[in-house]
């Protein structure tokens, strides 16, 4: 099936300015169809997992809406583990039983889809700082993943080319902005915003807010480190820069960071050590 046309303008818009840096750029769009995800559901147990290439120097990056997948939510919650299972119970109301289960049953389809173990077997693991990790194997090459979600959409970045980070946010109006301007950006970046207004000023704030939670994820550091302490330039807002110079945050300018609009209404930001990497986007 053919992207929708305004999207493809986009991202084809998006391409081409980026062609010309040193980031890493989005290669390609693919509208992946939901009904092969929900055959590896189904056929897990009764038939060998195949698993699908996957080239260092590219990542992945999956993304589409949660509430797509609610009428298969049955045959997804099959290949949730014990814990999973426990999590979604204790979520008070329905709707966020469902996400959770529908979110994580997706990360388990996808990610087996490059190692080629049925979903409900993947086993994880929780890093130095709570980063969520897939236990790997020997016989494999090593698999990287980073998720994220907001407002019923999901993002899940995979490759084999080290640690990644990904945060996806919807741009909506915020009460405490400026309460969140003041906690979450340097004073550098609070400069920059005070020229815009409006919602240009909403849509800049989610720029740098998804680019330093893309970088902190990669890291695996997370809440750990303050938001403020990453410090962002986006002076193109396709590939924003982590300009920290600060001792304790100057190895955050090694990673490499691309923005972009994976649904009308969304930003998101991609963060990966390698210059060179392809980003290639997939919707559900």
């Amino acid at each position: 099936m053919a992207p929708p046309r305004d999207v493809s303008k986009r991202l084809k818009s998006l391409h081409q300015r980026m062609q010309h840096t040193s980031k890493p750029r989005l290669a390609e769009f693919v509208k992946r169809d939901v009904e092969s995800l929900l055959n590896r559901v189904e056929n897990q147990g009764r038939q060998r997992q195949t698993a699908i290439e996957l080239h260092r120097e590219t990542v992945e990056v999956w993304c589409g809406s949660i509430a797509q997948f609610i009428p298969q939510i049955e045959m997804l919650s099959q290949v949730l583990d014990d814990e999973e299972r426990a999590q979604v119970v204790r979520f008070q109301f329905d709707r966020h039983r469902e996400q959770f289960a529908i979110r994580r049953a997706l990360l388990r389809v996808v990610l087996s889809r490059y190692n080629g173990i049925a979903p409900h077997q993947l086993k994880f693991r929780r890093g130095e700082f709570g980063k969520p990790e897939l236990q790997q194997y020997p016989e494999q090459a090593c698999l990287h993943f980073s998720s994220s979600h907001s407002n019923g959409v999901v993002l899940f970045a995979i490759t084999r080319d080290g640690a990644v980070g990904a945060d996806v946010e919807a741009v909506r109006p915020l009460a405490d902005l400026d309460a969140m301007i003041a906690r979450c950006l340097s004073n550098s970046e609070k400069s920059a915003l005070n020229d815009r207004t409006g919602r240009d000023r909403l849509q800049d704030f989610f720029h740098y807010w998804t680019c330093k939670e893309a970088v902190l994820k990669g890291t695996g550091e997370g809440l750990s480190r303050p938001l403020e302490s990453v410090q962002i330039s986006l002076v193109d807002q396709a590939s924003p820069r982590v300009v920290s110079r600060e001792p304790e945050s100057e190895h955050l300018c090694e990673w490499q960071l691309t923005s972009f609009a994976p649904e009308v209404g969304f930003v998101a930001a991609i963060a990966t050590k390698n210059a060179n990497a392809s980003l290639r986007l997939i919707r559900f």
